[in-house]
């Protein structure tokens, strides 16, 4: 399991740098910087919207199965609604950002 986890950790975190230092990874953060700005540059802003969507849908589906296979057994006492107010509070203070200089945007 630990393998596991690493290595899925490790191609994912690839995968992402790899992806943030593309061109459609620097019209991803045309988008999030200013929309209007990037939809007058040529960038189709419906599409990268909807790639960001599935993107991040494939993570939190990955990031579920593997959570599924550590705990071996899903059932609705797993996520009371006080593990999920403690999801939001860890959000809220730790923010929503990258707070790591690793995963910031690269300089043109």
């Amino acid at each position: 399991m630990y393998y596991l986890l690493w290595s899925i950790s490790l191609g994912v975190l690839f995968l992402s740098l790899n992806l943030i230092r593309s061109r459609v990874g620097r019209a991803m953060a045309a988008l999030s910087h200013n929309e209007i700005a990037a939809r007058c540059s040529g960038i189709n802003t419906e599409k990268y919207k909807i790639n960001i969507f599935v993107m991040s849908a494939i993570l939190a589906s990955l990031a579920g199965s593997l959570y599924a296979h550590y705990i071996t057994f899903i059932s609705p006492g797993t996520f009371s609604i006080f593990y999920s107010l403690q999801l939001v509070t860890m959000v809220l203070v730790g923010g929503m950002g990258p707070s790591g200089a690793l995963f910031s945007e690269p300089s043109c």
